[in-house]
């Protein structure tokens, strides 16, 4: 929804009046959380297969993806 429908409102901490490329927003920011979603699925597939917790390779993935936003997304920011 973020990245086609660019419902850029669904991002915490955005702010329309300091975006300056809500289109190149969206797709970073979709695109993001779609890698998110598909590391998180494989993860538990291979979870699954190994009978293996994965909870910390959980954590890792949202974490690292997440600081990874956060400091591309300044880049969208009026300065």
């Amino acid at each position: 929804m973020i990245w086609k429908k660019k419902l850029l409102e669904l991002l915490a901490g955005y702010d329309e009046n300091k975006v300056t490329d809500k289109n190149g927003l969206a797709k970073y920011a979709g695109s993001h959380l779609i890698l998110m979603g598909f590391l998180i699925l494989i993860t538990s597939i291979i979870g699954a297969m190994l009978e293996k917790s994965t909870s910390l390779i959980y954590f890792a993935i949202v974490v690292t993806i997440s600081i990874k936003m956060a400091i591309g997304c300044k880049r969208f920011e009026k300065r």
